[in-house]
């Protein structure tokens, strides 16, 4: 298995026609956040820092009715919950035994929890292709650090904590941080609660670790939305001083974040490897590792 695979797999006319009656189905569980819920953007210092998105995780931790349906929430939807079937399908194929279909419905590491947009797939029934890309992240860990077991995971930008509780399922995790912002951080605890995930989990605000040195630090899309400055406090109090990473390079900031590019970030990083994103969620999308066995 590796990262830099490049092929191009049509679906299914029969899965393509399903998914368009999904599309149909998903498309009437949106809602918009109303406009008396939006505060002032102010300045932002990630591309998820911004109001919207976090007035409509303050309000799912706080309101049950919100919380049943956040991730079917159009304004949420701009930042998560936005991965398409057709590359839910091909993180799909990337994922061989022991994380079998089958061992993953077993597993229930799939979840309802939120009203995510859910497509049909071949022996997972209706399920969110944002799930099934965490899936694919976690067989490419495995694939290049081996077993998880016993490992201390920080996760810089952490979503609804949906990479977290597939994990903290599929792996015997020493500990595992959540770096986010305070409503972000939040929902996630509310959201592992509800699934049922147990383990030592730790909450931390930007640029607040627990773990000075993990095992393993991972981003998916988050650390490289950040502004300079922040990655510059990243890159010195955590990432640096981690044995190991695995992290999801995209390149859509601002000019004016001045943000580090893929390659200057794994330039910084003793032994990093600077691989294709794949399946490509984004042109340009790269994904940096370190401390790799394979």
């Amino acid at each position: 298995m590796t990262n830099d695979t490049k092929e191009n797999v049509t679906p299914p006319l029969i899965l393509r026609f399903i998914w368009q009656v999904n599309r149909l189905q998903n498309r009437l569980a949106r809602w918009s956040i109303e406009e008396e819920y939006k505060g002032p953007s102010g300045n932002s210092t990630s591309l998820s820092d911004v109001s919207s998105y976090q007035e409509i995780c303050k309000l799912a931790v706080k309101e049950e009715s919100i919380f049943r349906k956040f991730r079917s929430c159009v304004q949420y939807k701009e930042i998560l919950e936005h991965v398409s079937p057709e590359l839910g399908y091909l993180c799909l194929r990337k994922i061989p035994s022991p994380l079998s279909k089958k061992s993953m419905n077993q597993k229930n590491i799939y979840t309802k929890v939120g009203q995510p947009s859910r497509f049909y797939f071949p022996g997972l029934g209706r399920v969110s292709p944002t799930e099934i890309r965490y899936t694919k992240i976690a067989q490419d860990l495995k694939y290049h650090f081996g077993e998880l077991d016993g490992f201390s995971i920080s996760e810089i930008g952490i979503g609804f904590g949906g990479q977290c509780g597939q994990l903290i399922q599929l792996a015997n995790l020493k500990s595992y941080e959540l770096v986010d912002l305070p409503p972000v951080l939040a929902l996630a605890q509310k959201y592992l609660k509800r699934i049922g995930v147990d383990g030592n989990i730790l909450y931390n605000t930007n640029l607040e670790f627990s773990q000075s040195k993990p095992d393993l630090v991972i981003s998916n899309y988050a650390f490289s939305e950040l502004d300079r400055e922040v990655q510059e406090k990243y890159f010195t109090e955590l990432i640096s001083k981690s044995q190991r990473g695995y992290v999801i390079y995209n390149h859509i900031t601002p000019e004016n974040f001045n943000t580090m590019t893929a390659a200057e970030f794994a330039s910084r990083i003793s032994g990093a490897m600077l691989l294709e994103e794949y399946p490509l969620s984004h042109e340009g999308n790269k994904v940096v590792i370190w401390g790799a066995v394979n």
